[in-house]
């Protein structure tokens, strides 16, 4: 196999890990939300208080929330890289100037 057509499969391999990748945190990140949700009303309902919350001002929750979108946008960034690499791979390096604006 030549070295282009190479570095394209190894590149569209990563492309496509990271976007099963995104999709995982994704989906983790809304059953979280999820999560978040269900506490919120069962403490409500209990007429109780989030005791992490209420020493370190923060959820665990929320902060696997954040951490979660973190992942997400780094990942995004990711996988834009990943998109420009095998653009320039496949079409020359003059192709991935278009690359980032289409998704």
């Amino acid at each position: 196999m030549p070295a282009t057509l190479s570095k394209a499969a190894d590149a569209g391999e990563i492309l496509r890990s990271l976007r099963a990748h995104r999709a995982q945190a994704r989906a983790c990140f809304e059953e979280i939300r999820e999560a978040q949700r269900l506490s919120r009303e069962n403490l409500a309902t209990i007429e109780a208080s989030d005791l992490v919350k209420s020493v370190t001002g923060h959820s665990s929750l929320e902060r696997a929330i954040a951490r979660l979108e973190r992942l997400i946008e780094s990942t995004d960034r990711q996988i834009a890289d990943a998109s420009a690499r095998l653009a320039r791979v496949e079409h020359g390096p003059e192709s991935s100037a278009w690359i980032g604006r289409v998704r």
